[in-house]
């Protein structure tokens, strides 16, 4: 500060994200996914736009039939998926140059 003023801010806690993982359920799923990070036995963690987060879904002819780029802090995501035709689908979250995959199966 340029007038040697100071403040002191209220410390708040904060989960940072040491791997990228992801979970999505249910598996099989009907008509919506839920997508969270991390492993919340620790507490939420929170995906911030910091991590550049991006979700792409392919079904098994490679056909992208979905995809999102986050611009806002989440740590939990629904995708309506109830369009989607019966089978397996391979879905790919990619964060800070780091791609994870994992599939489900649409019923």
């Amino acid at each position: 500060d340029f007038d040697g003023g100071y403040e002191y801010s209220d410390l708040v806690a904060v989960n940072i994200l040491r791997e990228l993982q992801f979970n999505i359920k249910p598996n099989p799923a009907f008509d919506k996914l839920e997508l969270t990070f991390g492993s919340l036995a620790n507490g939420i963690n929170i995906m911030t736009t910091a991590y550049n987060a991006k979700i792409k879904i392919h079904d098994v002819q490679g056909r992208l039939v979905y995809k999102k780029k986050f611009e806002d802090n989440f740590y939990r995501f629904n995708i309506d998926i109830s369009g989607f035709d019966v089978g397996v689908y391979f879905v790919s979250f990619e964060s800070r140059n780091k791609t994870t995959q994992t599939k489900f199966v649409k019923e």
